[in-house]
């Protein structure tokens, strides 16, 4: 079941749905230089558009696909797919997604048999601003809202117990945080001082400072692994979902 599942829509990224960046004066999305797919989305760019040089604000639903393709969703129109571009060849198994409203750039995280891979994509001229690899392997990344830094696990299936902090502008590594192995879920607070690090082997989830990179605390113990889970939005909750993964 979770291989067939793996084999269409992965991951959602929601970050970037936000009425206020859509209507970002002098941007536009989609600005042509990627490779647009020949689906039936492809049609509809120029209405996306207009909706933009209007001065409507929207909100956009972006989706990775394991064939490496971007999928952009009209939120206010019935979840409708306006758009989709490809990014690199090699995509197989996407593990994570995250975006920073601040910069308009899109971030995917992949894996493959021997190392771990993330790109970079300009969401405003659907291109890839890098591809870099990283050892062991990658998992859920999340990045910092102000578009800075990543925080990259190394990945559920390895014992690594690291978590690999990257510059978000160039995927160069900065340092590694470590943790209890098999590093899985990363999610950033909303504030961005704050980063929250599920494993595959622990009870805990650790909480690290984003200003210095260090490990703060650790919430739980939970009955058992903690994710999936999310932080609301002034950090005064762990939310945890009953679903298994």
């Amino acid at each position: 079941m979770k291989q067939r599942w793996r084999r269409g829509l992965l991951l959602v990224c929601t970050l970037l749905a936000c009425a206020a960046w859509a209507a970002s004066p002098g941007r536009q999305l989609g600005a042509g230089h990627g490779q647009t797919l020949s689906s039936g989305a492809a049609h509809a760019e120029s209405g996306w558009r207009r909706g933009l040089s209007n001065g409507g604000a929207r909100r956009y639903l972006y989706a990775a696909f394991n064939d490496g393709s971007l999928h952009v969703y009209d939120i206010d129109d019935g979840h409708r797919e306006i758009h989709a571009f490809r990014t690199v060849g090699g995509v197989t198994d996407v593990r994570g997604v995250c975006a920073s409203a601040a910069t308009g750039t899109f971030y995917l995280a992949h894996q493959t048999t021997h190392a771990g891979y993330v790109l970079a994509v300009d969401l405003y001229r659907n291109t890839v601003l890098w591809h870099r690899q990283y050892q062991p392997n990658v998992d859920r990344l999340s990045c910092t809202p102000d578009g800075l830094k990543l925080y990259i696990p190394c990945n559920e299936f390895f014992t690594d117990a690291c978590v690999i902090v990257a510059d978000a502008a160039t995927g160069d590594e900065v340092t590694r945080i470590h943790v209890s192995p098999r590093p899985h879920d990363s999610v950033n607070s909303l504030s961005g001082d704050r980063v929250y690090i599920e494993t595959k082997s622990s009870a805990y989830i650790a909480v690290i400072a984003t200003g210095t990179d260090t490990i703060l605390t650790q919430i739980g113990p939970f009955a058992g692994i903690a994710g999936p889970y999310t932080i609301n939005g002034n950090q005064t909750a762990l939310v945890q979902s009953d679903r298994g993964r």
